[in-house]
């Protein structure tokens, strides 16, 4: 069954205008290194689609409980909501950064971040939007994501099919990492019906796939209710990680 773009979007916190992101012309080309698993990992973190959607609307309030009530101070004038950062929550977390979502009279909604993020944690700028098309939810993130040294920047297409216990996830995109420790450079993604079912699993995806792709290597990863096992051009690498 598939829900209507606002339940949708509530239903995400069941499971865990802006310009484009430009490259930076004076960083040289660098050969993003998947031969390893503790790389491997890195990137596939940075490759979740389900997670720059739900920081995104988390940002602006849009997730139920996402936080605490007064920090971020969240304001709505008509069709615009805003989240303003800088305050401490009760819990003695300092937030950063300003918020925006706006919903169009198309029914598209766009999620603007400027420096979002909480004291000590990566910060996030760029832009997510939203909409949906006979019934299918879809998505385009570009977002420049700063951690300590490292910088990743992110531009995705995609789609997800919310139900009540779990939300289906497809996309494809560019990711680039700069600077500091842990791999560097840009690789392509793909995820194909990667499920968060909490009916099936709670430890993690249900199933689904994702492959990383660089100029040297092609890594597909498969996803089995917690466990993920990961292939690196063709050959298979055993288990990447499982959740108990």
């Amino acid at each position: 069954m598939r829900l209507s773009l606002a339940a949708a979007l509530a239903s995400l916190a069941l499971v865990a205008c802006a310009p484009a992101i430009p490259a930076d012309p004076a960083r040289t080309p660098e050969v993003p290194a998947l031969e390893d698993a503790a790389s491997v990992a890195i990137w596939a973190e940075s490759a979740s689609p389900a997670r720059y959607v739900n920081d995104a609307l988390a940002a602006v309030g849009t997730v139920a409980l996402a936080h605490d009530a007064g920090c971020p101070r969240i304001t709505q004038t008509g069709a615009i909501v805003a989240a303003d950062g800088e305050c401490v929550d009760a819990h003695g977390t300092t937030h950063h950064g300003q918020a925006s979502l706006v919903s169009m009279p198309s029914g598209e909604r766009a999620v603007t971040l400027e420096d979002v993020g909480v004291e000590g944690g990566a910060r996030t700028s760029g832009q997510v939007t939203l909409d949906e098309n006979d019934g299918l939810l879809s998505f385009h993130a570009e977002l420049r994501v700063t951690e300590g040294e490292v910088t990743t920047d992110v531009l995705y297409d995609g789609t997800f099919e919310a139900g009540v216990l779990g939300v289906t996830w497809n996309g494809a995109g560019t990711i680039a990492r700069h600077g500091g420790a842990g791999p560097t450079g840009t690789i392509t993604v793909a995820t194909v019906d990667l499920a968060i079912d909490l009916a099936r699993c709670v430890r993690g995806p249900a199933s689904g796939t994702t492959t990383l792709t660089s100029s040297e290597h092609v890594v597909a990863l498969t996803y089995a209710c917690g466990e993920t096992r990961w292939e690196l051009d063709g050959v298979d690498r055993g288990a990447l990680s499982s959740s108990s």
